[in-house]
Parts: structure tokens; sequence; C-alpha cells
């Protein structure tokens, strides 16, 4: 959202530079207070055009996932599975197969949870609370049977009481919205070319939001424990947890492990200058990358680094995620995919 002083227009100048305008222009247009009204009208709808569909979608995924009907994604009222059901819908309107014999991966695991009109010390406990991983895939054309692996989380923090909820906009809903963007262009590029796609994909993509992953990874956990098809299968998983900034760039976790897929990533942002920084770490048990790392498998996860500072509370809302690089951050993604 812009604040007000976006729209403080001191001269002509400022306001030609704005919409890139020859200094000609300016001749047309004197700052008055009459023509002010009309600079306002006329920076909110470039604002409001400027938007691409891309960030549009993103958007939609985000200010749904993080309403107050998903009651912070967590177990009180069943707001994982409420959030399940979305993205699920979303992996059927998108065009992607159940990777199993449904999209749905169901698990069990103890969970205290609180009534919607109590405080958390009068939870009520549950000895096997039942959600689910969602996974769905599209089918490569030259390697079916190898993967590359997208993958997010989608649970979060849940409520207190019965008034306070937990959005979770960009932990981890601005993940999901990278990973539905990312189906959504995967799922248009395995159309054939004559039908305005790409003409087929060279592996498999996969597609896996875990759940119960804000409590001990358990959902990938579970997934690596119970594999649909042999994870020897997949050549490279990309695990996004807290997409909505970049200012700052991104970080790598597994950096340091992958040095040759890091440096292909450094060399492709520095060839297209789509991020301020791609920052290498080690390994690290914190998020769902980490037991497919521990079985074999070859993983990154990548997290946006800069901007909003809100993380597990109640101002981590749609309304103050900018996305600010998610465009950048796909671009990186689907170029790195390709070098494989």
């Amino acid at each position: 959202m812009l604040s007000p002083s976006f729209f403080r227009i001191n001269s002509a100048k400022h306001l030609c530079r704005f919409f890139d305008l020859r200094p000609q222009t300016m001749l047309v247009f004197r700052m008055t207070k009459a023509f002010l009204p009309f600079a306002f009208c006329l920076l909110t709808s470039a604002f409001c055009h400027s938007q691409s569909e891309m960030i549009k979608y993103a958007h939609q995924i985000v200010d749904t996932l993080a309403s107050p009907g998903m009651h912070g994604r967590g177990y009180v009222l069943k707001g994982d599975s409420i959030a399940a059901d979305y993205i699920k819908k979303e992996f059927k309107k998108l065009g992607l197969k159940p990777l199993g014999k449904e999209f749905y991966q169901k698990f069990t695991f103890p969970v205290r949870v609180a009534q919607k009109d109590s405080i958390e010390v009068d939870a009520k406990y549950h000895s096997d609370y039942q959600t689910q991983n969602i996974l769905g895939y599209i089918k490569g054309t030259q390697h079916p049977d190898s993967f590359i692996v997208f993958s997010a989380h989608y649970d979060h923090l849940g409520m207190r009481g019965k008034d306070v909820y937990f959005p979770g906009a960009n932990d981890n809903a601005s993940g999901c919205a990278m990973l539905l963007t990312l189906a959504k262009y995967y799922a248009k590029q395995a159309l054939p070319l004559e039908g305005g796609g790409g003409g087929g994909l060279k592996y498999s993509i996969a597609f896996m939001a875990f759940g119960g992953e804000e409590i001990g990874l358990l959902g990938s956990k579970y997934y690596v424990e119970h594999p649909i098809f042999p994870l020897k299968q997949i050549k490279f998983l990309i695990n996004m947890d807290i997409m909505g900034t970049g200012d700052e760039g991104i970080k790598v976790v597994n950096a340091t492990e992958h040095k040759k897929e890091f440096e292909t990533l450094v060399k492709i942002n520095e060839e297209k200058k789509l991020l301020p920084s791609v920052q290498p770490r080690g390994k690290a048990k914190n998020s769902d990358h980490y037991f497919f790392e521990e079985a074999g498998v070859k993983t990154f996860f990548i997290y946006t680094l800069g901007g909003i500072k809100a993380y597990h509370d109640i101002y981590d809302k749609p309304e103050t995620l900018p996305l600010t690089k998610f465009e950048e951050t796909f671009e990186l993604l689907t170029e790195f995919v390709n070098t494989f």
C-alpha cells in the first residue's frame, strides 16, 4: 500500500520524471492547487495498472490464506484443513495431477488445541490430530520419472482466544503464493506449442505443500518417511519460505553443500540483474528441506531478506506485505530449473 507521502508532488519536473515524460511536457502542466487532485488520480491509476498479473495472483493467494476465515491456518477450528482445501482446489484448477491416489497425504500427530473462546492453558489434548500434505505434479515428457520439486509449508500458528489470530502472510502464505505461481507457469509450459504452451517439460515438476511445519517439520518428515515415489528420483528440491520481501536479496540454505548449483544461481542473478544479492548459508534444520537433505536429496531452502520485520506475530498481515522482489525471485528460480 502506498503511503500518503508518495503523492506529495512538489513540482511538474518530479511528476514528469515519475512518468518518464519529455521535459517539454512540463509546459502543459503547471502545478497549481487545481491540478493536484488530477495528479493524485493519475498516480493512483498508474500504480494500480502497474501491477502484473503475476503479482495480482500472488496477492490473491496471500490475502486468502491470511484471511480471518483461515483461523491462522492452525488447529483451532481446523484452520489448517480449510487452507489445505483451498490449495487443493487451486492445484485442480491449474491442471495438476495428484502424486498419489489423491492430492492429500494424511498423517496424524499429538497436539493441544485451544478452543476458540478459551486461552491456551485450557486447550484440549488430541493424541491423533489429523492433518495433511497436499501433493500435485505436472508430468514431464523427456524424463517423466525424474522430478524437480518445489515445496512450501501452508500451516501457521493458528489462534489465541476467540479474537486473536496469526495471519502468517509472509510466513508462509507468501511461499504458497510462489508455489502456486510456479505451478501455474509450468502447467502452461507443459501444453503443446500450438495451444499457446511451452511444448512440454523436460522433467516432471512436483509441488508439495506441507502441513505441520510450525510444530517441528512434521509434514515433510512424514513425506520423507513415506515417499510417493523413490526419493532418488528427485533431481533437486527447492523449498520456499518467507517470499514476501527481497529488498536485500535472498538467502540460500545449503549453498555450502551444493557449491556448483549455488554458483549457477549467483551467475544467473548477476547476468540478469534480478536481486540485490544471493547470499550463501550452510546447513540448517529450519524448514521443510531438512529431512530431504538428510535423506540424500539435493536441496536449497530459499528465503527473502529485508523489508518488513513482522514474524510469528499478529502484524504479519497481507496488507503490509509488499512482495517487493517476487517476480525477480520467480524468474531466478525458473531460470535455475532450466539449467537441469
